[in-house]
């Protein structure tokens, strides 16, 4: 009885683990890149609606698996248009992203001296309009 249970349980974890393997998935790869034919680094490519994804390597390259009902795959990088692309069975998906010159409204620039302290860099914060830096220009330090 006991190697019967056994045998049985063994079966069903076999099955159960099977079908967990069986949901249909495709896999989609390509390459991004930017308007002037560079790759982008980093880029965030998921299906969209999930949190299934991944990134580009140093060449702009990806490679996702996703599953046979995803519609679209969306594109993120910062400072660049981001895009929604019908997904097509197991297609090589080249895709170009386009800068987007609104989307960075804000530049931080931050200076530490050896005589500030770290702690102290908060009361050294100050926020600059950008309409303040018109017309300055800037020399090079050598």
């Amino acid at each position: 009885m006991k190697k019967l249970l056994l045998q049985l349980s063994v079966m069903l974890s076999i099955i159960l683990l099977a079908s967990s393997y069986s949901v249909a998935q495709k896999m989609i790869s390509g390459n991004i890149l930017d308007q002037d034919n560079f790759p982008v680094i980093g880029a965030a490519i998921y299906v969209k609606g999930t949190t299934i994804g991944t990134i580009t390597d140093v060449d702009g390259n990806y490679s996702l698996s996703i599953p046979d009902d995803a519609k679209s795959i969306e594109v993120k990088y910062l400072g660049y248009t981001s895009q929604n692309i019908s997904v097509i069975d197991g297609n090589y998906q080249n895709i170009i992203l386009m800068e987007d010159i609104n989307q960075l409204d804000e530049v931080v620039i931050t200076g530490l001296a050896s005589s500030v302290k770290r702690s102290n860099l908060a009361n050294a914060v100050a926020s600059i309009d950008a309409r303040e830096l018109t017309g300055v220009t800037s020399q090079p330090t050598m």
